[in-house]
């Protein structure tokens, strides 16, 4: 899906180039990656339990 190839992909990076910048709403990269795995993986425990 173009969200993880795209979006997920470029926190990916930037976290691996550590990169420390707030983005707009406040979040470091390693911030938003934290959040989004977490989202992640609840949503994939849903998917699977269905």
């Amino acid at each position: 899906d173009e969200f993880f190839m795209v979006r997920v992909a470029g926190v990916m990076e930037q976290v691996r180039s550590k990169y420390h910048k707030p983005d707009p709403s406040g979040m470091t990269p390693d911030t938003l990656f934290t959040a989004l795995a977490k989202k992640i993986h609840a949503f994939t425990e849903k998917q699977y339990s269905c």
